[in-house]
């Protein structure tokens, strides 16, 4: 019930809504970060979410608030320090392994942070993980594997299942993709709102709009 309110009040002060339908605001979100980092735009994702590490690169940046009113600036560096990886692209395999109840992520059992480093640290990512026969993921006189427990990757080879279960952002560069999220943004003549959407009158003062004035021209 609040949400309406909420939107009419940012509408208020002329903040542009972006939303999809049928996409959540952490895809919106994404592939917006994603389009302009690519443009070379410093981009800022405002976020407290693990999985939004997988997105950052030279121009996107998280920006984490934290408890108390603080906040930390996270860029490459910052995450791959933080969570311990060689890749941004491993916080995907990360939370798949270890789990993240705020998005609903099971991960494997029994397998926690550390142990997920571990895992990443030897192998590179969990696909490579499964792609070679269980007895050679096992511990071996030569050192291979030797951080990790025989339990921890025999328990790993036989939840593939879950550990799969992970998040991914909708941030391809399939065309699909594009045409449904990116939505034109249309300026009121008006009261310069910028209008987001199949809106035929401007939220913010009611004036008919004309589909011809956009302001993110491709």
């Amino acid at each position: 019930m609040s949400v309406p309110i909420i939107k009419d009040i940012i509408r208020a002060y002329r903040i542009p809504i972006l939303e999809v339908p049928g996409y959540e605001a952490d895809d919106v979100i994404g592939t917006l970060a994603t389009e302009a980092g690519k443009r070379g735009i410093t981009t800022y994702m405002m976020t407290p979410d693990k999985d939004y590490g997988q997105l950052v690169s030279e121009h996107i940046f998280m920006y984490r608030p934290r408890f108390g009113g603080d906040y930390e600036i996270m860029g490459v560096p910052e995450v791959l320090g933080k969570y311990g990886l060689t890749s941004v692209d491993q916080v995907i395999d990360l939370l798949g392994l270890m789990g993240d109840s705020s998005d609903n992520i099971p991960g494997c059992p029994g397998v926690g942070e550390k142990t997920a480093q571990k895992l990443l640290a030897e192998f590179g990512t969990i696909e490579i993980f499964w792609r070679i026969p269980t007895a050679e993921r096992l511990p071996s006189k030569e050192g291979h594997g030797e951080a990790i427990p025989k339990p921890t990757v025999l328990n790993v080879s036989s939840n593939e299942e879950k550990c799969r279960k992970t998040v991914v952002f909708s941030t391809t560069n399939e065309e699909e993709n594009h045409s449904t999220v990116v939505q034109p943004i249309i300026e009121c003549p008006n009261c310069n709102y910028p209008v987001v959407g199949d809106f035929t009158s401007c939220p913010c003062c009611g004036t008919p709009l004309k589909r011809s004035k956009h302001i993110n021209k491709q």
